[in-house]
Protein backbone atom coordinates (compact mmCIF):
# COMPACT_ATOMS: atom_id res chain seq x y z
CA UNK A 1 0.00 0.00 0.00
CA UNK A 2 0.99 3.61 -0.53
CA UNK A 3 0.00 6.96 0.60
CA UNK A 4 -0.71 9.52 -1.39
CA UNK A 5 -2.07 13.29 -0.66
CA UNK A 6 -4.82 14.33 -3.32
CA UNK A 7 -4.04 17.28 -5.52
CA UNK A 8 -7.48 17.81 -7.70
CA UNK A 9 -10.30 19.39 -5.55
CA UNK A 10 -11.96 16.19 -6.37
CA UNK A 11 -10.99 12.90 -6.94
CA UNK A 12 -12.15 9.46 -7.56
CA UNK A 13 -9.86 6.26 -6.76
CA UNK A 14 -9.75 2.52 -5.91
CA UNK A 15 -9.80 0.63 -2.48
CA UNK A 16 -8.87 -2.69 -3.65
CA UNK A 17 -8.10 -3.93 -0.10
CA UNK A 18 -11.46 -6.48 -0.39
CA UNK A 19 -12.41 -8.90 -2.74
CA UNK A 20 -13.71 -6.35 -5.33
CA UNK A 21 -12.31 -2.84 -5.71
CA UNK A 22 -14.58 -0.26 -4.64
CA UNK A 23 -14.65 3.25 -5.93
CA UNK A 24 -14.25 5.82 -3.20
CA UNK A 25 -13.82 9.57 -2.95
CA UNK A 26 -11.17 11.90 -1.95
CA UNK A 27 -11.08 15.73 -1.55
CA UNK A 28 -8.03 18.10 -2.08
CA UNK A 29 -5.57 17.95 0.59
CA UNK A 30 -6.76 14.75 1.66
CA UNK A 31 -4.05 11.58 2.22
CA UNK A 32 -5.45 8.26 1.12
CA UNK A 33 -4.16 4.81 1.39
CA UNK A 34 -3.68 3.04 -2.25
CA UNK A 35 -2.24 0.59 -3.84
CA UNK A 36 0.82 1.29 -5.83
CA UNK A 37 -0.57 0.74 -8.84
CA UNK A 38 -3.36 2.92 -8.03
CA UNK A 39 -0.87 5.80 -6.71
CA UNK A 40 0.75 5.60 -10.19
CA UNK A 41 -2.52 6.06 -11.66
CA UNK A 42 -3.32 9.23 -10.00
CA UNK A 43 0.19 10.90 -10.14
CA UNK A 44 0.43 9.95 -13.29
CA UNK A 45 -3.39 12.16 -14.26
CA UNK A 46 -2.43 15.13 -11.66
CA UNK A 47 -4.40 14.30 -9.09
CA UNK A 48 -2.06 13.32 -6.63
CA UNK A 49 1.52 13.93 -5.12
CA UNK A 50 3.69 13.18 -2.08
CA UNK A 51 2.39 13.25 1.02
CA UNK A 52 5.22 15.54 2.00
CA UNK A 53 4.71 17.68 -1.10
CA UNK A 54 3.23 21.06 -1.07
CA UNK A 55 0.56 21.47 -2.98
CA UNK A 56 0.38 24.17 -5.31
CA UNK A 57 -1.54 27.62 -4.66
CA UNK A 58 -4.61 27.44 -7.29
CA UNK A 59 -5.33 31.35 -7.95
CA UNK A 60 -5.53 33.92 -4.85
CA UNK A 61 -7.66 32.51 -2.04
CA UNK A 62 -10.66 34.88 -0.78
CA UNK A 63 -9.84 36.21 2.33
CA UNK A 64 -11.86 34.89 5.30
CA UNK A 65 -14.37 37.52 6.72
CA UNK A 66 -14.10 38.48 10.33
CA UNK A 67 -17.54 37.46 10.90
CA UNK A 68 -17.48 34.24 8.70
CA UNK A 69 -19.95 31.44 9.73
CA UNK A 70 -19.00 28.38 10.29
CA UNK A 71 -20.30 27.08 6.91
CA UNK A 72 -18.64 29.92 5.77
CA UNK A 73 -15.19 28.72 7.54
CA UNK A 74 -15.78 24.94 6.19
CA UNK A 75 -15.77 26.01 2.70
CA UNK A 76 -12.63 28.30 2.81
CA UNK A 77 -10.76 25.85 5.21
CA UNK A 78 -11.24 22.62 2.40
CA UNK A 79 -9.93 24.96 -0.40
CA UNK A 80 -6.91 26.80 1.51
CA UNK A 81 -3.17 25.43 1.56
CA UNK A 82 -1.39 24.91 4.66
CA UNK A 83 0.44 28.62 4.34
CA UNK A 84 -2.47 29.64 3.93
CA UNK A 85 -4.25 28.46 6.73
CA UNK A 86 -1.07 29.53 8.66
CA UNK A 87 -0.96 32.68 7.85
CA UNK A 88 -4.55 33.42 8.69
CA UNK A 89 -3.82 31.97 11.96
CA UNK A 90 -1.13 34.28 12.56
CA UNK A 91 -3.25 37.23 11.28
CA UNK A 92 -5.80 36.30 13.98
CA UNK A 93 -4.94 33.72 16.60
CA UNK A 94 -8.77 33.33 17.63
CA UNK A 95 -9.19 31.10 14.99
CA UNK A 96 -6.90 28.24 15.13
CA UNK A 97 -9.37 26.58 17.22
CA UNK A 98 -12.27 27.20 14.99
CA UNK A 99 -10.49 25.88 11.98
CA UNK A 100 -9.27 22.89 14.09
CA UNK A 101 -12.85 22.18 14.59
CA UNK A 102 -13.76 22.55 10.91
CA UNK A 103 -11.12 19.67 9.94
CA UNK A 104 -12.86 17.60 12.03
CA UNK A 105 -16.18 18.68 10.79
CA UNK A 106 -14.69 17.73 7.13
CA UNK A 107 -13.10 14.98 8.40
CA UNK A 108 -16.19 13.42 9.55
CA UNK A 109 -18.25 14.28 6.34
CA UNK A 110 -15.16 12.71 4.04
CA UNK A 111 -15.86 9.28 6.37
CA UNK A 112 -19.90 8.95 6.39
CA UNK A 113 -19.28 9.42 2.52
CA UNK A 114 -16.57 6.87 2.33
CA UNK A 115 -18.90 4.40 4.67
CA UNK A 116 -22.17 5.59 2.29
CA UNK A 117 -20.23 5.09 -1.53
CA UNK A 118 -18.40 1.77 -0.44
CA UNK A 119 -21.94 -0.40 -0.01
CA UNK A 120 -23.62 1.16 -3.05
CA UNK A 121 -21.85 -1.45 -5.24
CA UNK A 122 -24.14 -4.41 -3.90
CA UNK A 123 -27.08 -2.04 -3.46
CA UNK A 124 -26.92 -0.61 -7.49
CA UNK A 125 -26.57 -4.05 -8.17
CA UNK A 126 -30.07 -4.85 -6.72
CA UNK A 127 -31.55 -1.99 -8.02
CA UNK A 128 -30.98 -2.31 -11.09
CA UNK A 129 -32.68 -5.68 -10.89
CA UNK A 130 -35.60 -4.48 -10.10
CA UNK A 131 -35.54 -1.75 -13.02
CA UNK A 132 -35.03 -4.63 -15.20
CA UNK A 133 -38.26 -6.29 -13.77
CA UNK A 134 -40.09 -3.30 -13.27
CA UNK A 135 -39.31 -2.36 -17.29
CA UNK A 136 -40.71 -5.56 -18.71
CA UNK A 137 -43.92 -5.40 -16.49
CA UNK A 138 -44.41 -1.75 -17.91
CA UNK A 139 -43.69 -3.18 -21.58
CA UNK A 140 -46.16 -5.75 -20.67
CA UNK A 141 -48.85 -3.37 -19.51
CA UNK A 142 -47.95 -1.11 -22.63
CA UNK A 143 -49.00 -3.23 -24.87
CA UNK A 144 -52.49 -3.54 -23.66
CA UNK A 145 -53.19 0.33 -23.81
CA UNK A 146 -53.73 1.97 -27.34
CA UNK A 147 -51.15 3.54 -29.12
CA UNK A 148 -52.78 7.65 -28.55
CA UNK A 149 -52.75 6.35 -25.11
CA UNK A 150 -48.80 4.84 -24.68
CA UNK A 151 -47.61 8.18 -27.01
CA UNK A 152 -48.51 10.48 -24.60
CA UNK A 153 -47.28 8.75 -21.36
CA UNK A 154 -43.81 8.63 -23.38
CA UNK A 155 -43.92 12.30 -23.53
CA UNK A 156 -44.66 12.87 -20.37
CA UNK A 157 -41.89 10.08 -18.76
CA UNK A 158 -39.80 12.37 -20.84
CA UNK A 159 -40.74 15.42 -19.08
CA UNK A 160 -40.27 13.86 -15.38
CA UNK A 161 -36.40 12.61 -16.78
CA UNK A 162 -35.36 16.18 -18.11
CA UNK A 163 -33.68 16.53 -14.97
CA UNK A 164 -33.00 13.53 -14.19
CA UNK A 165 -28.94 13.03 -12.92
CA UNK A 166 -28.97 9.58 -14.06
CA UNK A 167 -30.44 10.61 -17.56
CA UNK A 168 -28.47 13.67 -18.03
CA UNK A 169 -24.79 11.56 -17.57
CA UNK A 170 -25.80 8.73 -20.29
CA UNK A 171 -25.16 12.24 -22.48
CA UNK A 172 -21.35 12.74 -23.77
CA UNK A 173 -18.53 14.47 -21.78
CA UNK A 174 -19.83 17.44 -23.94
CA UNK A 175 -23.40 17.85 -22.84
CA UNK A 176 -23.15 17.07 -19.38
CA UNK A 177 -20.36 19.78 -18.95
CA UNK A 178 -22.84 22.53 -20.75
CA UNK A 179 -25.51 21.53 -17.64
CA UNK A 180 -23.47 21.72 -15.21
CA UNK A 181 -22.13 24.74 -16.27
CA UNK A 182 -25.78 26.06 -16.06
CA UNK A 183 -26.47 24.39 -13.02
CA UNK A 184 -23.53 24.38 -11.15
CA UNK A 185 -24.68 23.49 -7.71
CA UNK A 186 -25.79 20.02 -8.96
CA UNK A 187 -21.70 19.11 -9.34
CA UNK A 188 -22.30 16.55 -6.46
CA UNK A 189 -25.55 15.02 -7.91
CA UNK A 190 -23.94 14.59 -11.07
CA UNK A 191 -20.95 13.42 -9.60
CA UNK A 192 -22.79 10.62 -7.63
CA UNK A 193 -24.70 9.57 -10.87
CA UNK A 194 -21.48 9.30 -13.20
CA UNK A 195 -20.39 7.24 -10.38
CA UNK A 196 -23.43 5.05 -10.21
CA UNK A 197 -23.40 4.99 -14.26
CA UNK A 198 -19.49 3.59 -14.04
CA UNK A 199 -20.64 1.51 -11.50
CA UNK A 200 -23.62 -0.62 -13.24
CA UNK A 201 -21.85 -0.71 -16.42
CA UNK A 202 -19.16 -2.48 -14.95
CA UNK A 203 -21.82 -4.88 -12.97
CA UNK A 204 -23.03 -5.40 -16.83
CA UNK A 205 -19.93 -6.26 -17.75
CA UNK A 206 -18.39 -4.10 -19.12
CA UNK A 207 -14.95 -4.25 -17.24
CA UNK A 208 -13.17 -0.81 -19.11
CA UNK A 209 -15.91 1.31 -17.60
CA UNK A 210 -14.95 4.44 -15.50
CA UNK A 211 -15.81 8.09 -14.21
CA UNK A 212 -14.82 10.10 -16.72
CA UNK A 213 -12.22 12.62 -16.26
CA UNK A 214 -14.20 15.52 -18.59
CA UNK A 215 -17.08 15.03 -16.10
CA UNK A 216 -15.23 15.03 -13.01
CA UNK A 217 -13.12 18.04 -14.55
CA UNK A 218 -16.28 20.00 -15.29
CA UNK A 219 -17.96 18.87 -11.61
CA UNK A 220 -14.88 20.73 -10.35
CA UNK A 221 -15.10 23.67 -12.39
CA UNK A 222 -18.85 23.80 -11.53
CA UNK A 223 -18.17 23.51 -7.79
CA UNK A 224 -15.83 25.85 -7.48
CA UNK A 225 -17.84 28.08 -9.82
CA UNK A 226 -21.05 27.78 -7.34
CA UNK A 227 -18.70 28.48 -4.09
CA UNK A 228 -17.34 31.65 -5.30
CA UNK A 229 -20.92 32.97 -5.65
Amino acid sequence: MAKVKIKHGLAFYFDESGENPVQLTAFRTQVIDVSAKEAKRLKSLGAAVDVDEELPLLGRITPLPNTASDEELLAWVSVASRSEIAQAVEDRPELGDRILAARDTIQERMEAQQELLSGISSDIKKAQERAQERAQVEEEEEDLIGEGEEEGEGEGEGEELHDNPDEIVKGNVEAVSKYLSENPDQAQVILDAETRRADALRASGDKRAKVREGVVQAAQAAAAHFASQ
